[in-house]
């Protein structure tokens, strides 16, 4: 986390761990600078944190994210009109 926290000179404001690796679930919270905010994306099992030291202690944000936390009944009809548009090209996703 030295790295990265010198590169970006005190932490990253945000994250997306895809992973699911409770190490590294742990190490995006640990390159997050005060107030910074990471999203769990991958399915992460059950780990041990230290609530005070890698979140409270420095105002931390940790969110869960299922299925992008899309609205179904609002996503699906911006999706078809990005696909109209020209703009989504689901096919290249496939």
């Amino acid at each position: 986390m030295k790295n990265i926290k010198e590169i970006t000179n005190g932490g990253t404001h945000y994250a997306v761990e895809t992973t699911g690796v409770p190490v590294v679930v742990r190490q995006s919270l640990q390159a997050l600078r005060p107030l910074g905010q990471v999203a769990i994306v991958g399915v992460t099992p059950e780990m041990t944190l230290d609530v005070h030291n890698d979140l409270m202690a420095e105002g931390k944000t940790m969110m869960g994210v299922i299925e992008g936390d899309a609205v179904p009944q609002v996503f699906i009809h911006e999706l078809v009109d990005y696909y109209k548009k020209g703009l989504f090209p689901y096919q290249r996703v496939i």
